[in-house]
């Protein structure tokens, strides 16, 4: 399942993955290592396959019927492949253990007049300052642009904040700056339990109403950070890059730089 583009919570096979590098060599200025050797352990969450057996055990009837079904949707995976050699694949996914009784409120967020491209996002970001929202700090994320979600509800249904436009370089804003009204309305509220209890399902015939919503709402928490913090720059939605003089970099010559 896919979190907005960005992050990704495994249907499927999760585990811990260990790299253990050995660098034999460097090349004169420190730049170029060379690895001799990579060894991995993995470790297959046992929970995760026990749900995976319930849904293709290998005693299927693979001419079995009984999951057709004339509702709109994706077609069932026949299976997962057990002919043939057995290969290990590893993935860069990340295992979310939110509480059960989580509820995130979502909110849709409109700009008078309107904001193009960082503007727009500059925008978003002074509303998050202004006194309506600076009290939820640690409760709210936004995709910083039309969607707002909190792990609270806000005082109102409606709030409507006027927003003094400043640039970042700025203390405070211009006397002719320009003045947007940010309407941060209501939307609906969704409960995260029903989807953990809808991967943890083995029944064929589950479903999910609120799943788009939800699996939004969660990526925007997972991306929130890497888009507000000023050490990083977001590429799209779905890459981040530190802009650390420590984060590991390589220049490859040419004015070009490896980040």
């Amino acid at each position: 399942m896919e979190l907005g583009g960005a992050a990704v919570v495994s249907e499927a096979i999760q585990g811990v993955v260990e790299d253990k590098l050995r660098v034999e060599e460097e090349d004169m200025e420190g730049r170029l290592a060379v690895v001799s050797k990579l060894s991995r352990s993995f470790r297959q969450n046992s929970r995760v396959a026990n749900v995976e057996d319930a849904f293709h055990p290998a005693t299927k009837n693979k001419l079995d019927l009984n999951s057709l079904k004339l509702t709109e949707g994706f077609p069932n995976r026949p299976g997962y492949g057990t002919r043939g050699t057995r290969v290990e694949l590893t993935a860069n996914y990340i295992e979310l253990l939110p509480p059960s009784n989580l509820t995130l409120h979502q909110y849709d967020i409109q700009i008078s007049p309107v904001a193009v491209g960082k503007k727009h996002f500059r925008v978003v970001q002074l509303l998050l300052q202004a006194p309506e929202c600076a009290s939820k700090q640690g409760d709210i994320a936004t995709d910083f642009r039309s969607t707002l979600v909190s792990k609270t509800k806000l005082s109102q249904d409606e709030v409507l904040v006027e927003v003094p436009y400043r640039s970042e370089s700025e203390d405070e804003p211009t006397a002719r700056a320009t003045v947007y009204k940010v309407r941060v309305q209501y939307s609906k509220t969704l409960n995260v339990g029903e989807l953990v209890n809808y991967l943890n399902s083995t029944s064929l015939s589950q479903s999910l109403v609120d799943k788009q919503e939800l699996t939004q709402a969660l990526n925007i928490f997972l991306n929130h950070y890497a888009k507000s913090a000023k050490n990083l720059i977001t590429i799209g939605s779905t890459k981040s890059f530190s802009l650390s003089s420590e984060a590991a970099r390589a220049d490859i010559g040419s004015g070009l730089e490896i980040i």
